[in-house]
Parts: structure tokens; sequence; C-alpha cells
């Protein structure tokens, strides 16, 4: 029984490398996640609506609450909103990302002249693309929004 025992651990060991090889890590994950919230973010600051499509999954939705109202938008309809126009005056950030296998979730934040605003993004890693599936958000004003930092 044990040649047979070690057999396997020594079969197990030899796989061990190549399936590491094709799994990508999560610093891979996080930078490929990375890109994809800068064409979010960036593209938005420049009014760039192609760019802010590539960050997203055509079936995706944007929820959040607007005066005391619960909202489900269709991505579609947020990138219809995006004209070409001046470069808004905010600062961005990648404040956090959170990967398990193909799913991550992630926290960016923009800040301008009277608003912060706070994005929770859901991403999903299909076909080796991540892409935003869903965002809920809320922006705070000027006021509220240094007073947490």
């Amino acid at each position: 029984m044990k040649p047979y025992l070690l057999l396997a651990g020594l079969l197990l060991c030899a796989g061990a490398p190549a399936l590491a090889q094709t799994a990508p890590s999560e610093a891979e994950a996080k930078k490929k996640i990375e890109q994809t919230l800068r064409y979010y973010l960036d593209g938005g600051t420049n009014r760039d609506q192609a760019m802010v499509t590539k960050a997203f999954r055509p079936e995706a939705s944007m929820i959040f609450v607007r005066e005391g109202v619960f909202t489900v938008m269709p991505i579609k309809d947020y990138l219809a909103n995006i004209k070409p126009g001046p470069k808004i005056e905010r600062t961005t950030r990648v404040v956090n990302i959170d990967v398990v296998g193909q799913a991550a979730q992630a926290r960016v934040e923009s800040e301008g002249a009277d608003y912060r605003m706070v994005d929770f993004m859901n991403l999903l890693e299909v076909d080796g693309e991540w892409k935003i599936v869903n965002k809920i958000f809320y922006r705070l004003p000027k006021t509220t929004a240094t007073a947490g930092k």
C-alpha cells in the first residue's frame, strides 16, 4: 500500500508546477483588474465613452438610491450619458481590489470640487478579460466627503 501512496504523491507533486503555470496569479489578476478600473476612471475623467465602455460587460448595471428611490440602470443608459467635453477636474484612485478565482470586488473613488464619489465594482473574468458586471455607488457632498478621510 505504501508504494502506491508514494507513487500517488509523486504524481501529484509532478503535476503541481503545470497547474501553477496555467492559473494566473492573484497579482496578475489585480493588474488586469486595475487596468479595467482605469478604463472606467480615466475614461470618465476625459469624457471618453469608448474607453469607459471597455470597462463594462454589455449586460452590466448600476444600482443606486437617489432621493430615497432604489434604482437599477442598464449600463448602456449610463454610457449614453457620457458626452464629449472638457476634462472633468477630479482626482481618482483605486482603493482596494479583492480577488477570488474569476470573481473580484473593487472600491474606487473620485473627488471633485464639491463631491466625493465612492464606487463598489463587482467584476468577473470571462474569456480572459476582467469586466465590471455591477456598479453600486454613493455620492457624498464635499462637506461630508472630507470628514471621513
